[in-house]
């Protein structure tokens, strides 16, 4: 019985009608989408260009014990599962293992054979794609030679490439495993009515925020246009910086930057002004909800996760297809969205504290591991050094109101900042501005200069 499968398909694309335009699903289901044909490899056998999708799906139907393998998994999994219900029991990668090695690189197979056989001219992958980019239906006969040659050659490599790592640990294939079948075989139901009913009530909120600050949100969404008016109306000098990007001077209106965050906490009075500038430029929540609302109408309501394997030199993930599932708002109606289908249920996990007491063992730092093994609050004690006292963020006390507060808890939340954020070379200018921007869910906290690098 055959064990791996390798597989590669080759579907029309255009200049406006492509991966690069398009989301893997929305091309998938598009209905412009059509198959000329797939390569396929069994084990080690030949490769076979089979332009007859009957007889390809009616092959592989028998094989869905086994494992798939193929330059961008995610594509070819999905075509199988979406248009025919061909699931497979395990997915391999080489473009997500090409990422393991090179994780700021590009991962396509051109650059993979590049990497794997450097003298080697012959394998290398072909170019012939190009030839019929525009052709919507069936190939010519010559065109399907073509293509087919092409296909048997891409599926030779992937299959060669993926032998050439088979060092590549079990473990991390397990996780690229994970990571296919999060996305070929969706397990989430999205809630449309509740993501539709939240976009309409962000957009409401953007535009009552316009209306109160009594600006055009033109002027709101230019820098130009929002400098020229907080000069020349309010009087106020716009904060600039240095472009990292152009080393030219331009206008320091982000979240992040501290001569902004000071300038709106001296300026109380043009809050409605602050808020609406926010409101207009964050758009995120927006766009997301429509990519939401886009995948799931295309899908019958279920919900892929796509992820891309080790998008950083750290191994963790990022977002794919234009959306990130890892960064939801902490309050959004988005997350609660997320639901499971009919008899089954969605469970919300959190491992408490787990980037302080995994780098306090990674760095061999001993005191801080005991701390946690004795269940202190490391947040707390951390505070305490920094604020020169005692520090109990949890502390509660009645106030003469015989209200319940907790008056430790800016100088705490400082301390858990600091735990997570300093450990992993957070530097003074950023730990000014984290704290400045409200961290975490915490209200802003202004240190200076001084003081911040003391604290690192």
């Amino acid at each position: 019985m055959p064990s791996l499968i390798t597989l590669d398909f080759e579907t029309a694309y255009s200049a406006a009608y492509s991966l690069k335009k398009l989301p893997t699903l929305l091309y998938i289901a598009d209905p412009r989408f059509y198959v000329y044909g797939v390569g396929v490899k069994i084990d080690n056998q030949p490769t076979e260009w089979v332009s007859d999708m009957d007889i390809a799906i009616k092959e592989l139907q028998g094989m869905q014990g086994h494992t798939l393998l193929a330059h961008n998994t995610k594509f070819d999994g999905t075509i199988l599962q979406f248009h025919h219900d061909v699931t497979f029991k395990r997915y391999a990668d080489t473009m997500a293992m090409a990422s393991g090695l090179s994780p700021h690189g590009s991962s396509s197979l051109a650059t993979l054979c590049e990497m794997l056989w450097p003298d080697d001219p012959t394998m290398r992958k072909g170019e012939e794609l190009e030839q019929v980019k525009g052709v919507e239906g069936p190939l010519s006969p010559e065109q399907d030679k073509i293509i087919g040659d092409y296909c048997i050659n891409d599926v030779d490599l992937t299959y060669e490439a993926y032998q050439k790592m088979a060092w590549y640990p079990e473990s991390e294939l397990d996780v690229i495993d994970l990571t296919c079948r999060m996305y070929i075989k969706p397990r989430l139901i999205l809630d449309e009515a509740l993501v539709a009913e939240h976009r309409a009530a962000v957009l409401q909120t953007r535009d009552d925020a316009v209306v109160a600050a009594g600006i055009e949100q033109p002027i709101l969404s230019s820098n130009q246009q929002y400098a020229e008016y907080m000069q020349g109306t309010l009087g106020i000098k716009p904060p600039m910086k240095i472009s990292k990007t152009t080393g030219q001077p331009t206008f320091a209106f982000g979240k992040n930057d501290l001569a902004y965050i000071k300038l709106r906490a001296s300026k109380p009075e043009h809050n409605k002004i602050w808020l609406a500038r926010d409101l207009v430029k964050s758009t995120q929540e927006i766009t997301r909800s429509k990519r939401l609302l886009e995948a799931a109408a295309a899908d019958d309501g279920w919900l892929r996760v796509p992820l891309k394997y080790y998008a950083a030199h750290t191994g963790r993930y990022g977002g794919g297809e234009k959306l990130n599932l890892q960064n939801l708002g902490r309050t959004s109606k988005l997350r609660l969205a997320l639901t499971a289908p009919t008899g089954n249920l969605v469970y919300v996990r959190d491992l408490s504290q787990i980037e302080a007491r995994v780098l306090a063992a990674v760095a061999g730092q001993e005191d801080l591991i005991q701390q946690f093994r004795d269940g202190e609050d490391v947040y707390s004690i951390f505070a305490s050094d920094v604020y020169n006292r005692p520090v109990d963020r949890k502390r509660i006390i009645i106030d003469e109101d015989g209200n319940e507060i907790t008056p430790d808890k800016t100088e705490g939340h400082v301390g858990k900042v600091c735990i997570l954020g300093l450990g992993y070379s957070m530097s003074a200018t950023t730990l000014r501005t984290t704290l400045a921007v409200g961290a975490l869910g915490g209200d802003p906290v202004y240190v200076t200069e001084i003081e911040a690098t003391g604290i690192v």
